[in-house]
């Protein structure tokens, strides 16, 4: 899956529902990101695709970066060294 994500983005992973794709081989923190989108993915279902930019707006209006300060992804980078976990997710 090398050349599914074009060389020129900064993009180095991303989750299509269960399928995660690297631009290049992959080291454990960025793997472990990943995977946990794909556990937010399965605890909010379509949802996900909803939410996820609406967490990306609301960064924006406050006056936050839409992707690092977007709630998914600093959820995701919490999971970067202890892996993903439902934990973090469940009401």
């Amino acid at each position: 899956c090398k050349r599914m994500i074009p060389w020129w983005t900064k993009v180095v992973g991303q989750t299509w529902g269960w399928l995660v794709v690297y631009r290049s081989n992959p080291y454990l923190g960025l793997e472990n990101h990943e995977r946990q989108h794909v556990v937010q993915g399965m605890m909010l279902g379509p949802l996900f695709l909803v939410i996820y930019p609406i967490a990306s707006l609301t960064a924006l209006i406050q006056g936050k970066n839409g992707y690092r300060d977007n709630w998914f992804e600093k959820n995701a980078d919490d999971h970067r060294k202890i892996g993903p976990t439902f934990k973090d997710l469940s009401p």
